[in-house]
């Protein structure tokens, strides 16, 4: 499954790195197969964290160094992105993990990042190819 027309950049890294976020987080709940919700929400959350660390940091290269005028504010929906998944874990660690917790967690953060995709990371990428050509 490629990463759907209507959320491609036209930048091959970060789509593919937008598509990997985006399987990670569907598969939730593939991971949990045996009951064991826990280790399958904090494996999500592990790679996500992983994902997005190079992910944030290659866009907001790209952001400075052609001056992106958006840059506070899509950086700021990364912060807050961050504090998503640390939210989650804290919620995790608190109360448990339980199959509706990991479907509910799936479905925000696949709403997250389409979100984001679409009303950010298509706005920078159209900016970015403007600037490049």
């Amino acid at each position: 499954m490629g990463l759907p027309l209507d959320l491609r950049t036209g930048f091959g890294r970060l789509d593919e790195q937008h598509l990997a976020m985006l399987q990670v987080t569907e598969n939730i709940l593939d991971g949990a197969k045996d009951g064991d919700w826990e280790s399958s929400l904090f494996n999500c959350l592990s790679a996500l964290k992983e994902y997005t660390s190079l992910h944030f940091d290659i866009e907001q290269e790209l952001m400075g160094e052609y001056h992106y005028p958006h840059r506070r504010e899509h950086e700021a929906q990364h912060s807050a992105f961050r504090t998503e998944l640390e939210e989650i874990e804290k919620e995790v660690r608190r109360f448990g993990a339980s199959a509706d917790l990991a479907e509910h967690t799936r479905r925000v953060l696949i709403d997250v990042l389409m979100r984001h995709i679409r009303d950010h990371d298509l706005k920078m990428a159209a900016y970015l190819k403007e600037r490049m050509s």
